[in-house]
Order: structure tokens, then sequence, then C-alpha cells
């Protein structure tokens, strides 16, 4: 735990020589500090010490993906991004779906939804892996998170395969969020994002 985030683990045969256990006993270790937060096994690659940056909730910021990541010392990236229009008239809205990454390690699955016009508004900016809350305020927007839950669910197959966790039922941060802009008091964004337990220590703030 006192290595820095993305450290390549000794491997379990290392580990059995060295401490004079079998391989088993060695397995069982570093499924043991997995399940601790404090390492994530990659297929093909091996295990390396999890990040647990700080993700503070609270009702005075509008924390963007990108700055939390930047903020903490590492490398914000985007591995995928759609994004599509859904509904007629008053309904029509900017659909976008997003695998978040930190230091190349897929890091989120996140699902946003934005009215139009303010989708038209930002459609260009964030198809470059801006981050959302960065366009509103480019736009001219004042976005306020003004409601936010926090969880721990089991993700539904399709993004628990995105997440890197293959079928296995492993519970991660669900975060579900709406934004505002603070001078129409409008709903300008509203969020669900699927997070890696070991990438990201939650922080609920009350004030």
């Amino acid at each position: 735990s006192a290595l820095p985030a993305g450290c390549l683990v000794d491997s379990e045969h290392s580990i059995a020589a060295e401490f004079g256990v079998n391989r088993l006993t060695a397995r069982e270790a570093i499924r043991e500090l997995e399940r601790r937060l404090i390492v994530r096994r990659i297929p093909g690659r091996g295990t390396v010490t999890a990040h647990r940056m700080p993700y503070s909730i609270d009702g005075d910021h509008t924390p963007s993906f990108r700055r939390v990541v930047t903020a903490a010392g590492y490398v914000p990236g985007v591995v995928r991004h759609q994004q599509r229009w859904v509904g007629e008239g008053d309904e029509r809205h900017l659909r976008i779906r997003r695998v978040l990454s930190v230091d190349d390690l897929i890091a989120a699955v996140v699902f946003d939804r934005v009215p139009d016009p303010i989708g038209q508004q930002i459609t260009g900016v964030i198809s470059t892996g801006e981050s959302i809350a960065e366009a509103l305020a480019c736009c001219g927007h004042t976005p306020r998170r003004d409601a936010a839950d926090i969880e721990l669910r089991i993700p539904p197959h399709p993004v628990a395969r995105d997440l890197g966790y293959g079928y296995a039922p492993v519970p991660v941060w669900h975060l579900t969020s709406r934004t505002t802009d603070t001078r129409t008091a409008s709903v300008i964004h509203t969020s669900q994002a699927w997070m890696r337990p070991e990438m990201f220590a939650v922080q609920v703030q009350l004030r």
C-alpha cells in the first residue's frame, strides 16, 4: 500500500518463494489485497497497486472526471465515446456513453443525458473528450450539481465487461446525479456513472 499507484506487484511465484509458502497461499494473499482495494489484477499484465483517488460529492462543486483525475496527479482518458439524439420536440435530448480511463486503465463507464438545445451547444466539444461540466461552463451555463445518489451495486453485464470484470458479480460505485443551471434553475444534465472502487475513494460531504 506504500507503493505509488500503478506499480507492478510481485508475481504469485515470487511471493511464494520469498515467504516460503505454496503458490495457492500466495494467490489467496493477492486476492485478499484485491478485496481490500489495495491492488488490481489486470489480465495479461499482472497485478498493480490501486489508485484510490479522492472523489468528493458535495453541494458546492460539480466535479469533472478530467479535473478530479488531473488534480490527483494522474492522466485521464476516453477509451470509447458514443453519442446519439433521442426523442422529439421537448423530449429531444443527447445521450452520451463513455468509457473512461486513468493512466490507461479502465476506470468508469458513464451515461450522460443533456436536453436540447444545450446538447447542440456542447456536442462538438465533448466529442474530443472534454469534460461535460467544463463544456457546459464554456457555453455560458453555470452548472451546479443539486442532487446525487451513491451506492455500491453490481453493474449490468455490458457495463461489467466494459469495466474489465467480465461476468463476475463485483459491486462497484454507482453514482447518479442531476445538474442545474444556477441562473435558470433548469436541469441541464443528468448522469449515471459506474466507477471501479479501487480507482476512487468516494467521499460524501454534508454542509
